[in-house]
């Protein structure tokens, strides 16, 4: 819960209630280290070596205060994908799905029909 209400995310940026939705799952045993555990890996495990290219037209929505996956990640993303877009969030944390999420969604509607 600390990275959702410190300094990944905003206090403010959820909706009403949304916190509370989570917070059971949360305090069930393990629950913070299994959450934690995809970015451990990350240090004990060598790079993987350089993927293809996605080719599927492809959608990056990505918040530019990210405190797990820095800014420049969104270009070095881009840079994978034939026919990618990024659309970037200022302001915008790891949690641009819930800080935005009107606007998330209309990037998606309009994505995914094709414009």
């Amino acid at each position: 819960e600390a990275g959702l209400s410190g300094p990944r995310a905003r206090q403010g940026r959820f909706a009403e209630g949304a916190l509370d939705r989570h917070r059971p799952a949360w305090a069930r045993p393990g629950a913070g280290t299994g959450m934690g555990n995809c970015y451990r890996a990350l240090d004990r495990y060598p790079p993987l070596p350089p993927f293809g290219r996605v080719e599927t037209p492809t959608l990056i929505a990505w918040g530019e205060e990210d405190a797990a996956l820095v800014p420049e990640l969104a270009g070095r993303s881009l840079e994978y994908c034939d026919r990618g877009r990024l659309e970037c969030f200022p302001d915008g944390s790891h949690w641009v799905t819930h800080e935005y999420p009107d606007r998330v969604a209309d990037l998606l509607v309009e994505h995914l029909s094709g414009h």
